[in-house]
């Protein structure tokens, strides 16, 4: 029913399909083989929806995880193939770069485990079209709660994403301090203190941009004790304006 002519009907049965592929390999074969299907109309959302459900489920390879062969792995090799090879432009009903669009949407989900983030951005690494798909996932990937080398390497990976590329390093910065700004404080902001120092050493405006969104996102969420305030006061020393400006325009008063 996934394939039949109908598409109310089939919509129908996509929904269902991962709740099946947890029994019958079948259906994730399924579910991958509509996705990708690039001359399918929309109503897909169910089915992208599906394929990150089963990465996220614990179910054993290749029907959960991302690693190299399962079920969303293999969706997102597929499109990248399509992107690759040359794709419509300016069509209409789904025939302007479906298949980049479908990445795009396929990828998007806020609920991966900031690990699954940093694999899933390696496998975009050589495809320029899919450049902001993929630094989207290296925003996921930075897990404050990790071990110091960890966040470390993450935010290195994001930094050189962006690197020259400035207008794409404010979109970054941006949605790095949105992701962190909330949440429970951090036992020990140590590690994402000394990241904040690492990166606006040098006064570099990329890593500086990134620096400023880090360090006003983690004071506003620890409620800003004096070492968070110290970051943010020497990044309105930075050599860079754009990297002073939200610096600045952090309330550092709204502390305890």
């Amino acid at each position: 029913m996934a394939f039949a002519a109908d598409e109310q009907t089939a919509d129908r049965a996509l929904s269902q399909l991962a709740d099946w592929a947890r029994y019958a390999p079948e259906a994730g074969d399924a579910l991958v083989t509509v996705y990708t299907d690039v001359a399918r109309p929309g109503g897909l959302w169910s089915v992208g929806s599906g394929l990150n459900e089963l990465s996220r489920s614990g179910l054993p390879h290749p029907v959960g995880g991302v690693a190299p062969g399962s079920l969303l792995c293999e969706a997102v090799d597929r499109l990248l193939a399509r992107v690759a090879a040359g794709e419509p432009e300016g069509g209409g009903r789904g025939g302007d770069l479906p298949a980049l669009r479908r990445l795009r949407s396929l990828l998007s989900s806020p609920r991966q485990e900031p690990r699954d983030c940093a694999a899933l951005a390696r496998r975009l690494a050589d495809e320029p079209l899919a450049e902001t798909t993929r630094v989207g996932l290296l925003v996921r990937a930075i897990d404050l709660t990790s071990a110091g080398d960890e966040l470390g390497a993450a935010i290195d990976a994001l930094a050189a994403a962006v690197a020259n590329r400035p207008v794409l390093a404010a979109a970054a910065a941006e949605d790095l301090g949105e992701a962190h700004r909330y949440g429970a404080r951090l036992a020990d902001p140590a590690a994402v203190l000394a990241a904040v120092r690492t990166l606006g050493d040098g006064g570099d405006l990329v890593r500086g941009l990134l620096a400023a969104a880090l360090a006003t996102a983690l004071g506003a969420r620890q409620g800003w004790p004096e070492p968070c305030r110290a970051a943010v006061i020497a990044l309105r020393r930075h050599p860079e304006p754009d990297v002073r400006e939200p610096a600045y325009e952090a309330d550092l008063s709204e502390g305890p």
